[in-house]
């Protein structure tokens, strides 16, 4: 942040507070090989989005700052939060990849594509991730494979594809599923943003919308997100970071809805976010 000594971890490279890292004895992130073992204390993490973002950026351009709490927050009892986007995340994911059937796959950028969502069907996530990684050698700007990898991320993180399952990660510190989701997204913003207004977004014979409908669905997976990481932070009690990732949380779902009205995860994560007095 501006105005104070950081460190960036040579490991996975996630900047800390000079004291921080110092207090920690290395890199306060879950995992991390840089990381100290600890024995005798547990840490929480206090999840804070980058100052250095601009507010219409993407949570993609963007890295998260790791402080130890010693005191770590119990579970809370109060999920309804997480419970609301839970519940419609299923029919959400089904619309968001609506397959139509309308071309054969031509480049290798669009095969590995197909590939990767197949595996993604068949629920080989790894997989699909690494087929979507390589249509990206063949075609970096492709927003519909940074998009498809996204998800495939967020259902590696979590064991039962529920909002729950990436809260109580988070509490830990581990955030590594919905940092590289949060990637993803942003990148399918950035590169769909280049395209002209009306064009379709297709990965292989998929066909993921309009580009308005496209980047509306990707802001609201951005929000999504961030919904996590508010209720991660309240449950550690860490409220200022809950406040600061609850208008991260309603800028995405804000450009969601601009561009598609009808984006459901968008409209219920505001309704959601209409209860937070921050």
């Amino acid at each position: 942040m501006p105005g104070e000594q950081a460190r960036a971890c040579p490991t996975c490279g996630v900047s800390h507070h000079i004291d921080c890292w110092r207090e920690n004895g290395g890199c306060t992130v879950f995992g991390c090989a840089s990381a100290p073992s600890a024995s005798g204390r547990q840490a929480s993490s206090v999840q804070q989005p980058d100052a250095r973002t601009p507010s219409g950026m993407s949570c993609g351009e963007q890295r998260l700052i790791v402080h130890v709490n010693p005191e770590r927050a119990g579970p809370q009892s109060n999920r309804a939060l997480a419970y609301l986007l839970s519940s419609i995340i299923g029919c959400v994911v089904l619309v968001t990849l609506l397959v139509l059937f309308t071309r054969e796959p031509g480049s290798s950028a669009e095969r590995y594509l197909s590939q990767g969502y197949e595996c993604q069907e068949s629920g080989d996530y790894d997989g699909a991730v690494v087929q979507y990684r390589r249509a990206l050698l063949q075609k970096q700007d492709s927003p519909a494979a940074h998009f498809l990898m996204g998800l495939a991320y967020l259902h590696i993180g979590g064991e039962t594809d529920s909002m729950s399952d990436f809260v109580d990660l988070a509490r830990t510190g581990d955030t590594s599923a919905l940092d590289s989701a949060d990637r993803c997204f942003g990148s399918a913003v950035q590169y769909g943003q280049a395209l002209s207004q009306g064009e379709q977004i297709r990965a292989g014979s998929l066909e993921l919308g309009t580009r308005d409908t496209f980047l509306a669905d990707a802001y609201g997976w951005l929000g999504y997100t961030a919904m996590i990481r508010v209720a991660a932070c309240e449950d550690n009690r860490q409220y200022e970071y809950a406040r600061q990732w609850v208008v991260r949380a309603r800028q995405h779902f804000g450009a969601s809805v601009q561009l598609d009205p009808a984006n459901k995860m968008a409209r219920a994560g505001l309704e959601a976010l209409s209860g937070y007095r921050y």
